[in-house]
């Protein structure tokens, strides 16, 4: 019975296992497909680093890293296009999101901008010098060194030996060319690289490296940030290729058994090397060497840690709905939520070290934002700081509203701590938009029964107007003025009756059922409430549709879709014009048109026409509502409704809903 236990909970938890992996993959494959549109990621990387990445005689971008690139596509499902660069024009394409991926040593400038994946190998970089000459590590400090512009390498030797005079080179055998030649004293160069182009120009002899190598660190893919989702997947596809040893089936094709080295050094350098270990001060100074090298190897293993700490908190910013900026005491940002903030700035991307309110000011991208972004009196991060308290404010920028939470903070770096400020900035457009039609729809609500109240107590006075006229018309048969007179106050009665009929339809308080419409009907209600409108303005109105035509399809969503159309249409008249209804069968569909000859809506604004709260009018004389609901309504009963205007000459909301299963009447 136990085992029975045993293997029925075995069972489920495989099972358990199989849906969260189908689930990851589906998730992986979404991430793919947004951060990859067309299909193809692009890697660029260094075109002159043979064996690991270079450009052949036949114009074949090859190496270990294509090949692991290639073995990375299969894994993904996904093409991966391999494009050479040099060094620093890779750096700045995977910058301005030219490329996608490239493989690298992790430091804090590249940070700023890229985030990384779990390490693809490890690479030891290595000083080379002429043979014979006896250099330490501390004599770096004052010689002249080739290096590739952009590489790793110069960022090192700005943060360890800032005193070397770097020289550029397009690569290292540029460089170790120099070096022979006597115009460089070193070249810096990672050690596969360099022992390829020794080999190459037969100068293994003449070379020799200071120690055993200048670092070693382990290699990344860097991703910018804007694409921080793809982490994930690529690092899912590095454990795979890692599981199945395709790395060393890739090294051992270019390297053969193990990787070349470089001797390190001669055999008098060695003799000289012992007699100074025998000497006093020179083993002191070794001792001084091993514990440099020690702490750097420390500090690197830390700053290693760091980036992995700081990768994860960026994937968790760029995870959240809402945006995030960690600004310091003086307003200036020092990270944040690059996806949330690339995606609502169309592409502009939030910088490190620039001031938070200029960033805020172009977020925004009106002058309202100076409330609490622009005066530094009143700036929300100034505000924030000053009464050590959090502080909400909302922001409308063109196309929405925004909610901005300043929160206090501090970095605990000393007994007092470092202020700091950190700003949630959240998308409140929708909710804002909600609660003002759940607000219309209330007043509409009262409305109506305020309407069904009136209804009542004035048609209990009609019908006894009617009541008497039946009374007088019966006495007074013979009189023919009284007649007509009488006719005349009947005909006002009837018309009393059907304007309070037509009200109580229009603001009868209804739910979303689908009922059969005549559509001309409907159309001849919104036109009767809103005559008076159309007699001030000096608009004359067309209805153009047959008496026959019905739909099926929510009665109340129509009317308001309708009434919120003619009321624009009447604001955009108000020098008078022309208001055309029309409504056609069009196979399974009803078309309904409605057409006014007003001032038309420029190129401009019809991008943002149906978002909430956008409009044109003054304040105070238009809630930007309208066409959001009209929007909603007709996408709500299943409709598609398109848009032309021409300035000066009018605007034309085209409107097609299923017609469903209409009954007609036999």
């Amino acid at each position: 019975m136990g085992l029975l236990v045993f293997f029925a909970a075995v069972a489920m938890l495989s099972v358990l296992v199989a849906g969260y992996q189908d689930t990851k993959t589906e998730e992986y494959e979404e991430v793919l497909a947004e951060c990859a549109p067309g299909g193809v990621l692009v890697y660029g990387a260094d075109e002159s680093a043979p064996p690991l990445r270079f450009v052949d005689e036949d114009g074949v971008y090859k190496g270990v890293v294509v090949d692991y690139v290639g073995q990375l596509s299969l894994e993904l499902g996904i093409e991966i296009s391999a494009v050479p660069y040099k060094w620093d024009e890779a750096i700045d394409a995977l910058k301005s999101g030219e490329t996608d991926l490239c493989d690298m040593f992790i430091n804090s400038e590249r940070e700023k901008y890229f985030v990384f994946t779990d390490p693809i190998y490890t690479l030891r970089t290595v000083m080379v010098v002429r043979s014979g000459l006896d250099y330490t590590m501390q004599d770096i400090h004052s010689m002249r060194v080739a290096t590739q512009k952009g590489d790793y390498a110069n960022w090192y030797m700005k943060m360890n030996f800032p005193e070397a005079e770097l020289v550029y080179v397009h690569d290292v055998g540029e460089g170790l060319e120099m070096l022979q030649a006597g115009n460089v004293d070193g070249v810096i160069g990672d050690e596969p690289v360099v022992s390829y182009y020794a080999g190459k120009q037969g100068c293994n002899d003449k070379i020799s490296t200071i120690g055993t190598s200048l670092y070693e660190e382990p290699v990344c893919l860097g991703v910018p940030k804007e694409k921080a989702k793809l982490v994930p997947v690529l690092n899912q596809a590095i454990k795979t290729i890692n599981e199945k040893g395709q790395l060393e089936k890739i090294q051992q094709k270019w390297f053969g058994i193990s990787t070349p080295l470089i001797t390190t050094r001669s055999g008098s350098a060695v003799a000289n090397l012992l007699g100074i270990v025998v000497a006093a001060f020179g083993f002191a100074v070794l001792l001084v060497q091993l514990n440099n090298r020690s702490l750097r190897r420390q500090v690197n293993r830390r700053t290693s840690e760091l980036a992995a700490k700081n990768n994860e908190l960026q994937l968790i910013f760029d995870q959240m709905p809402e945006g995030v900026i960690l600004a310091d005491g003086e307003g200036k940002i020092l990270n944040g939520s690059y996806r949330f903030f690339s995606e609502n700035l169309m592409g502009q991307k939030l910088e490190e070290g620039i001031p938070c309110s200029q960033f805020l000011r172009n977020f925004c991208g009106n002058p309202q934002c100076n409330g609490f972004c622009g005066d530094e009196k009143v700036c929300i991060i100034a505000d924030t700081m000053q009464k050590e308290q959090p502080v909400v404010k909302k922001v409308r920028t063109a196309d929405a509203i925004y909610e901005i939470r300043s929160v206090p903070a501090s970095f605990p770096e000393d007994s007092a701590g470092s202020s700091a400020v950190l700003l949630m900035v959240r998308d409140i457009t929708l909710d804002e938009a909600s609660s003002q039609k759940l607000l219309q729809s209330s007043k509409m609500i009262a409305i109506g029964q305020l309407a069904g109240g009136m209804a009542h107590q004035i048609r209990n006075p009609l019908g006894i107007i009617r009541t008497q006229s039946f009374i007088i018309r019966s006495s007074h048969r013979d009189d023919e003025a009284l007649q007509k007179s009488l006719n005349y106050v009947d005909d006002s009665v009837k018309r009393a009756s059907e304007i309070i009929d037509n009200v109580m339809n229009f603001w009868r308080v209804s739910d979303d059922s689908q009922v059969e419409v005549c559509v001309r009907q409907l159309l001849e209600s919104v036109v009767l409430l809103q005559e008076k409108e159309f007699h001030s303005a000096g608009i004359s109105v067309e209805i153009r549709c047959d008496q026959d035509l019905h739909l099926v399809t929510s009665e109340d969503a129509l009317k308001h879709i309708f009434h919120n159309l003619v009321a624009n249409s009447v604001d955009a008249m108000e020098n008078g014009g022309r208001l055309i209804l029309s409504a056609a069968n069009a196979g399974g569909f009803v078309e309904m048109i409605c057409e006014d000859t007003g001032c038309g809506i420029s190129e401009k604004n019809m991008r943002s026409l149906f978002n909430p709260f956008f409009t044109t009018k003054e304040p105070g004389k238009g809630t930007g509502l309208g066409l959001y609901i009209v929007y909603s309504e007709v996408e709500k009963i299943g409709g598609t409704i398109e848009v032309t205007s021409r300035e000066g000459e009018g605007t034309s909301f085209l409107i097609r809903i299923p017609q469903g299963q209409v009954k007609h009447e036999q």
